[in-house]
């Protein structure tokens, strides 16, 4: 609820599914918003607007200590300084929305295959939005 005593009402219109491999992944979109996916096939770059719904249980951390991954180089497991969700992309988030611009590579009915998504399969998808590149 907003601090004015508002909610918000979002509606997925459609979910990640399966990896294809070679990073590419499906989004099924919803039968009845189907009809907006209509000249997605023209552009090249999408905005996928997605639910982080493994995190919607930690949506009060604002700060954390990043480690750095193992595969990093110079990372070996190292902590971090202390950093604010607002200024990384961790899934930890007050509003547990991602956005993650990825290629368009083959759209199959309802389906849009893309490359560069970084959400799991079962993520619901909010929106979906051509992007331009300027």
């Amino acid at each position: 609820m907003a601090s004015n005593g508002k909610e918000f009402v979002v509606r997925a219109v459609g979910e990640v599914r399966r990896s294809r491999g070679k990073g590419i992944k499906e989004i099924i979109v919803y039968n009845e918003f189907a009809p907006g996916l209509a000249g997605i096939e023209d552009h090249i770059f999408l905005i996928i607007v997605w639910w982080l719904h493994h995190s919607e249980n930690d949506r009060d951390t604002l700060q954390f200590k990043p480690t750095l991954a193992k595969v990093m180089p110079r990372g070996g497991g190292r902590s971090l300084e202390m950093h604010g969700v607002f200024s990384s992309r961790a899934p930890l988030r007050p509003n547990p929305i991602a956005i993650t611009v990825v290629q368009l590579i083959d759209v199959e009915e309802s389906t849009l295959m893309v490359r560069g998504l970084d959400a799991l399969p079962g993520s619901p998808v909010l929106d979906i939005k051509p992007h331009f590149l300027f």
